[in-house]
């Protein structure tokens, strides 16, 4: 549940076409979106991955072919930039779509017809969308035409930044530059599946005896899998290693389990990591930036690596006397003052566990009575009051009998507070299962909007 509070925290802008009713600068999808509306979207079997595959990519073609059949002179708002983003949209929602399902469904026959779809997708799609026809486009509504949109802040910073997503893309390249480009980010994505292969496919453990767990509690012992003459398997996998290491007594299998878990993948993904860099470097060059870092944060509309790094360094200068004070209050701890190294350091193996003696000491906080009261239902209370007060919002918990990739699928509807407007769907999938990805994360279902009606849409999302 450490990832609760990041589907939380989401926010962007997307245009969607839709609604033809004029009253605001943005012609989008309308916001009236229902439950039902959303779990269409979410195909039940691989036969029906396959046809919504082949009609978002027959949809999506047939815009942009509709676009490019424009003449300059005729262009307009609704013409052009709305219609591009139409086809964006229809794109990224199924992408979206399909990228949860290849990651979390619990048929694995779905999850493959779900990553085949995902790779068809982005295949026929984003050459489709990202194209030099489009680029142009967009650039003559820019400069050269004048309607009542333009007007619009909202209008100028959207076509603004799809401009951008375009340039990201390499579209205004010359044919080398635009060669280089790819074979570089194709490069760049085989690496990278590589890289995540042999952290997925790291089959590595520590096999051992029962009583060398000693502090461990039984509920978590319980959870992990034994061989066929009763030996505790401890694997590489975060959730397993967090839960073990706080409270194992035994600093020499903390130490082994630790350096197992750091060295995930290793070394296959020693020189993959080398080339990965380089590569990046060779992309952020050809993009014009200084380095990779600069060409990340411009992405992310942070400016650029020396204002953050700024930041970085000023944070890092007003929190060190507080570390510096905490490092000692664990020192002083008698029990685990001989884990720290000669140098008054605390080894990596031994921080976890110094840390919860010293809150179960000092605070008599002990998180295998803690986690008592930290049920699902209470913690996501919790957190839906926080985030609601401080951001005007109420989370209503939707009761629903909808075949969706797995039982136990939470669904809250997200209001505004005052207009009671519905602004969006969260879906909770919080359950460990055979064939889910591990890691914490979300992911975007349908991305958020502003309605012709200016009411605003901030999507589906699963955490």
């Amino acid at each position: 549940m450490k990832n609760i509070a990041w589907a939380l925290c989401i926010a962007g802008i997307l245009l969607l076409s839709g609604c033809r009713i004029f009253k605001g600068p943005q012609i989008t999808m309308c916001s009236t979106m229902t439950l039902p509306d959303v779990v269409a979207k979410i195909p039940e079997n691989s036969e029906v991955i396959k046809n919504e595959l082949n009609a978002t990519i027959d949809h999506v073609q047939k815009i942009i072919k509709g676009i490019e059949k424009i003449s300059d002179r005729e262009r307009d708002f609704y013409n052009t930039p709305a219609e591009m983003n139409r086809a964006w949209s229809l794109y990224q929602t199924q992408k979206n779509i399909l990228h949860a399902l290849a990651c979390l469904h619990e048929d694995a026959s779905i999850r493959f017809a779900a990553l085949s779809a995902y790779e068809t997708l982005n295949t026929k799609c984003q050459p489709a969308v990202f194209n030099k026809g489009m680029y142009n486009g967009l650039q003559y509504y820019k400069n050269i035409v004048k309607d009542a949109h333009k007007k619009h802040q909202g209008v100028d910073v959207a076509v603004n930044r799809m401009i951008q997503v375009f340039k990201d893309q390499g579209i205004h390249f010359d044919s080398e530059g635009n060669v280089r480009f790819h074979d570089t980010n194709e490069q760049i994505q085989h690496m990278q599946h590589r890289f995540m292969g042999n952290m997925q496919h790291d089959n590595r453990s520590i096999c051992i005896d029962k009583a060398e767990l000693v502090g461990v509690p039984d509920h978590v012992i319980q959870k992990l899998t034994q061989d066929t003459n009763g030996n505790i398997i401890l694997p590489v996998e975060i959730n397993t290693f967090c839960d073990v290491i706080e409270t194992l007594q035994n600093e020499e299998l903390r130490q082994e389990y630790s350096s197992l878990m750091a060295t995930q993948a290793s070394p296959q993904n020693y020189d993959i990591l080398q080339n990965l860099v380089k590569l990046s470097y060779d992309k952020a060059e050809l993009m014009g930036y200084d380095s990779y870092s600069d060409f990340m944060i411009q992405q992310n509309f942070l400016q650029t690596s020396h204002r953050v790094r700024s930041f970085l360094q000023k944070t890092h200068k007003t929190l060190q006397p507080l570390i510096q004070l905490k490092m000692k209050q664990l020192q002083s701890y008698k029990p685990t003052k001989d884990l720290f190294d000669k140098k008054g350091n605390l080894p990596f193996w031994n921080e976890a566990f110094v840390k919860n003696a010293y809150r179960k000491h000092y605070f008599d906080i002990d998180q295998a009575h803690v986690r008592e009261y930290f049920v699902v239902s209470h913690v996501l209370e919790g957190m839906f009051d926080v985030f609601g007060q401080l951001f005007s919002l109420s989370f209503e918990k939707v009761e629903h009998d909808f075949a969706l990739w797995a039982p136990d699928v939470y669904v809250y509807k997200v209001r505004r507070v005052g207009t009671n407007n519905n602004l969006g769907y969260l879906f909770f999938d919080l359950y460990q299962r055979e064939g889910k990805l591990t890691s914490a994360c979300y992911f975007p279902l349908i991305g958020p909007v502003i309605d012709d009606c200016e009411i605003p849409w901030l999507g589906a999302y699963l955490s």
